[in-house]
């Protein structure tokens, strides 16, 4: 059994999903101890331009800023984008007119992706697709590359 899939399997056991469970999941991957993971989600993402939320993309921007990760250009916006609008914003090399990868922890139903674009158009940059840990969206997206998916 894989690392991820153990963490999952412990996770689903503790909570039957929603808002306390995925919140759960984001604070279970920024843990050092998962840092394995996380090299994992970014391994061939080195030559890309990204973009990330919330506390993971925080947590990412910390670890491109001592090294620990590698990508052409990094963008982090605030969480909570499913109820809200971008406020905050953190760069790192901004790539005008260009394509972004959103990494995120997880990805449902699409709506935090979906403010992400909308906000990255104002660069003229787009989303090509997306690289999450955790997929549990019903239907399978052929956009979102994951680590684990929930539904087969």
């Amino acid at each position: 059994m894989t690392k991820l899939k153990t963490i999952v399997e412990e996770l689903l056991s503790q909570f039957v999903g929603g808002e306390a469970y995925f919140d759960k999941l984001d604070e279970v991957l920024r843990d050092p101890k998962n840092f394995d993971i996380i090299q994992n989600l970014f391994s061939s993402l080195s030559d890309s331009n990204v973009i990330m939320s919330g506390k993971f993309g925080y947590y990412a921007l910390e670890l491109f800023d001592n090294g620990l990760i590698s990508v052409n250009s990094l963008i982090v916006v605030n969480g909570g984008l499913r109820k809200g609008e971008v406020k905050d914003i953190e760069v790192r090399n901004l790539h005008k007119n260009s394509a972004y990868v959103f990494v995120d922890d997880s990805f449902y139903k699409g709506r935090t992706r979906d403010k992400v674009a909308e906000f990255i158009s104002k660069f003229h940059c787009d989303i090509s697709h997306m690289r999450v840990v955790y997929d549990v969206s019903i239907e399978k997206d052929n956009s979102v590359t994951s680590m684990y998916r929930y539904h087969s």
